[in-house]
């Protein structure tokens, strides 16, 4: 196993970044865009909400932002490799570490290190937004820790970039649920076209980006990726790291189905005669 040493500075400066950016956005530029683009309605609703609802509308913003970061900062990392660091041509090793702060690669300068810094950083400041972890949601919250926990071990040990930067780029699908939130806060509901567009928008690219990879994820780590982490850290990594993929993809596929069950609700709903055509026959 790799001896302890504190993450490498790359990281530190990601979360850094994401808790001096976070509060702002929460407490300042929200209400700022609400007062200065909502509608009267959407003002008025907003004004009574109790701190359970207002941290479910004001971490949207943060919550956009961060994903955007993502998807700008670890983009070419997911599509094209670490150009110049990985080998050409081959599956990047998911044991090889770019801790540089700033690379000559990516849509932006900052490294990949840097960005799972940010993402461990957002995680923590929409844990301390939260008013209670019931607020935040029990399995949100275990997704936060667990996914910070992982992360500050990889970039300690400096071990599974790769498939970190790939998962970070899940983020793809966040704007997409922030802006069905958005539409419910303003008083759409299911009836409504546009939320219904927006619905299934969102549950392609989610399922696209987040559910469809898990048997590629799963089928590379039980062939390769585990044993190259058990070789790099120990056992003891290899096997919590494990319980972290397993983790996630429990979660991402209760979240799909539950998705697809909501959707089979609505279509009943939207296509009635249709169903009860089908019984009858």
């Amino acid at each position: 196993m790799g001896s302890l040493a504190p993450p490498p500075p790359s990281f530190i400066y990601g979360i850094l970044l994401s808790l001096i950016t976070y509060p702002p956005l929460y407490y300042i530029i929200s209400p700022l865009l609400l007062s200065k683009f909502a509608t009267p309605s959407l003002k008025d609703k907003v004004s009574k909400y109790d701190n359970a609802k207002l941290y479910q509308f004001h971490s949207m913003l943060p919550s956009v932002v961060h994903a955007f970061a993502h998807i700008v900062g670890v983009a070419t990392v997911v599509i094209l490799g670490r150009e110049g660091f990985d080998q050409e041509g081959e599956r990047p090793s998911v044991v090889d570490f770019d801790e540089r702060t700033f690379v000559p690669y990516g849509l932006t300068p900052l490294g990949p290190t840097v960005y799972m810094g940010i993402f461990v950083g957002y995680l923590l400041a929409d844990m301390i937004a939260s008013p209670s972890l019931k607020v935040l949601g029990y399995e949100f919250a275990f997704h936060h820790l667990a996914a910070s926990a992982a992360w500050t071990y990889c970039a300690t040990y400096k071990t599974m970039q790769p498939l970190a930067c790939f998962l970070q780029f899940n983020e793809l699908s966040t704007p997409l649920l922030h802006l069905r939130q958005l539409l419910l806060f303003s008083g759409f509901t299911s009836k409504d076209t546009s939320l219904t567009v927006v619905n299934l928008i969102f549950f392609v690219v989610f399922g696209l980006i987040r559910f469809v990879p898990l048997p590629w994820i799963v089928y590379n780590w039980i062939n390769t990726d585990y044993t190259a982490i058990k070789n790099e850290v120990g056992a003891g990594g290899a096997v919590a790291l494990s319980l972290f993929v397993a983790a996630h993809v429990g979660l991402q596929g209760t979240w799909f189905f539950t998705m697809c069950g909501k959707l089979v609700v609505m279509a009943k709903r939207a296509f009635p005669s249709t169903t009860q055509h089908s019984k009858e026959k």
